[in-house]
């Protein structure tokens, strides 16, 4: 019998073993210990600066068997000592918060490990203004240390020895993850409590961030000089843009783009109906994480940290600052916000803040929302979906009304079984676009929709599958244009290749702004690979009238600004 079916178990026959007195006791102190160590989220937003955090049940579980456990452990020093660990992680959490707008980084964490002069100065030239933090943490912290500290030996609450395992395996779930996962995965999420987020971030800097602090190395290419941005016009004529990032699209597999089987039959519908065409793209990434901030901050290069972190020219800013009203709605976790610029968006919708809705509907969800709640004057709407990510199934067997076309059973070969469900997932896919485009149809005014992907997809190409890696059938993604009331944009018809940077200057544009960058070589792209930070490879694509064509990866730290291919 396993661990864990102990502990389930053990837990059971304490609680059957209680009086209601005590059940209702050790309930009601589990719940207040709960709302406890949520609170500081509150108290940052009410005495505070803007703070987006947002209830997940989830997590909100999590915290509330933590706080079960605290009770029945019955040993104060542990629990004292993990509110200690809790409440200076806030302070850090919550001070870097107020100062600069953002949750707490690794990153923030190496610079002050690597600079902890500069640290300490600003702390004593800047501390007078954040006083206030003292209250967001001590008040339920020092309440939190009262009830264990003072009080616990007086509450007549039941004994379970091993209550406290579940304590550290709750403590050390993140260190264990962080050991065998990449930052990606410990990127705090603007959406996200700050503790969440503090159980993230210090738990990948414990086990990874050390050492890469202690021995930094170039992650950012050299002497760049700052693109400049102009306003066009007093007020743009775009009225709508909206754009949809769809994972994991290969264009190869969409009847859109002359695939045999009719993966895309709304798609192909809507390009006559409005004014569409289908676009060769290039992504900015070969992960989620890396290419959905390059995409929207407009990046070109590599490396630019700096960048992304002030949103000098992010498209959510952009569109914030000319008067649409602007949405974030995905069907993912709330972490890929970090460098989109939340502070510029209007409405926020992601995985945790709808758990029960996108377990029941996934993507067509964000088609429900959308049609309940229509923009009506000037929106600047991004889809962040699911749409055909692996496991492919996941994305359609939990629509009944969908009968997927092609064959899954257990008696096909692999990679036949594996294929049929991807293009399975991008028909049903097709549907939500469906839903979507409708309500599209119905604004009014120039308006514009963009369908790309993040990524593209490995579907057993040399034996491989999956993404994160630099390989055409990833970093080839499908463009979609389609617009109403306005001119066909001839100005992307007329290359062979878009990149998701090139994307981003035209949508700027829409949006009234020319951003112009002395650095780029129009012919010369940039893949970012597969990591938002550190050293990593990049993959350079030269761009011909009738081709495009890779080069060896390199180390980011080894890019020059002007590096050019062989021609």
């Amino acid at each position: 019998m396993s661990r864990d079916r102990v502990s389930s178990e053990g837990y059971l026959r304490v609680l059957s073993a209680l009086s209601w007195r005590q059940l209702s006791l050790l309930v009601g102190l589990s719940i207040l210990t709960s709302i406890l160590l949520m609170a500081d989220d509150v108290l940052f937003h009410l005495l505070g600066s803007a703070h987006y955090a947002v209830f997940e049940p989830v997590y909100a579980l999590v915290i509330w068997l933590l706080s079960l456990s605290f009770w029945l452990c019955r040993q104060r020093w542990l629990v004292l000592l993990v509110l200690a660990l809790f409440a200076t992680m806030q302070v850090m959490q919550f001070a870097n918060l107020a100062f600069t707008g953002e949750p707490l980084g690794v990153s923030d964490l190496q610079n002050a490990l690597l600079n902890p002069e500069d640290v300490s100065q600003a702390l004593k030239a800047s501390w007078r203004p954040y006083i206030w933090l003292v209250v967001v943490v001590g008040l339920p912290y020092g309440a939190l240390a009262f009830l264990h500290g003072v009080l616990s030996p007086r509450i007549n609450t039941p004994y379970f020895g091993l209550a406290w395992l579940l304590i550290l395996l709750i403590i050390a779930a993140k260190p264990i993850r962080a050991s065998y996962r990449d930052l990606e995965d410990f990127l705090p999420g603007p959406t996200r409590s700050a503790l969440h987020n503090s159980m993230n971030v210090f738990s990948f800097f414990a086990v990874k961030g050390l050492q890469e602090g202690a021995s930094p190395h170039a992650t950012s290419m050299h002497a760049m000089v700052p693109y400049t941005m102009t306003p066009q016009v007093a007020s743009p004529s775009a009225r709508h843009i909206w754009l949809v990032v769809a994972d994991s699209l290969r264009p190869d597999r969409m009847s859109a783009y002359g695939a045999a089987r009719n993966t895309t039959p709304h798609l192909q519908a809507w390009m006559g109906k409005l004014d569409g065409v289908p676009l060769q793209g290039i992504a900015a990434g070969v992960s989620t994480a890396v290419s959905l901030p390059a995409l929207i901050n407009v990046i070109r290069e590599p490396g630019q940290e700096a960048w992304m972190r002030d949103k000098r020219h992010n498209l959510f800013r952009l569109a914030n600052e000319r008067g649409y009203e602007t949405y974030w709605l995905s069907s993912q976790e709330s972490k890929l916000l970090t460098y989109l610029g939340r502070p510029f968006i209007d409405h926020v919708v992601t995985k945790e803040n709808r758990v029960l809705g996108f377990m029941q509907r996934r993507d067509a969800l964000l088609a429900d929302i959308i049609e309940k709640q229509m923009p009506t004057d000037k929106s600047f709407v991004v889809f962040n979906m699911r749409a055909v990510h692996f496991p492919y199934e996941e994305n359609y067997q939990h629509d009944a009304a969908f009968a997927p076309p092609w064959s899954t059973t257990g008696q096909l070969d692999h990679e036949t079984r594996m294929r049929n469900t991807y293009d399975n997932a991008l028909l049903h896919w097709d549907g939500v676009m469906n839903r979507i485009l409708q309500a599209f149809a119905k604004l009014e005014g120039e308006k514009y929709l963009i369908i790309t992907a993040d990524h593209g997809q490995l579907l057993g190409e040399g034996g491989r599958w999956g993404h994160n890696r630099l390989q055409p059938e990833v970093v080839e993604v499908p463009l979609m244009v389609f617009s109403a009331d306005a001119d066909k944009p001839h100005d992307l018809i007329q290359q062979s290749w878009i990149s998701h940077y090139e994307l981003g200057l035209w949508i700027a544009q829409r949006l009234g702004v020319q951003i112009d960058n002395p650095n780029a070589d129009d012919t010369l792209h940039f893949n970012h690979g597969d990591q938002l930070l550190g050293d990593r490879f990049v993959l350079p694509i030269r761009e011909w009238p009738d081709r495009i064509e890779y080069h060896a990866p390199v180390l980011l730290s080894t890019l020059r600004p002007r590096q050019t291919a062989d021609r």
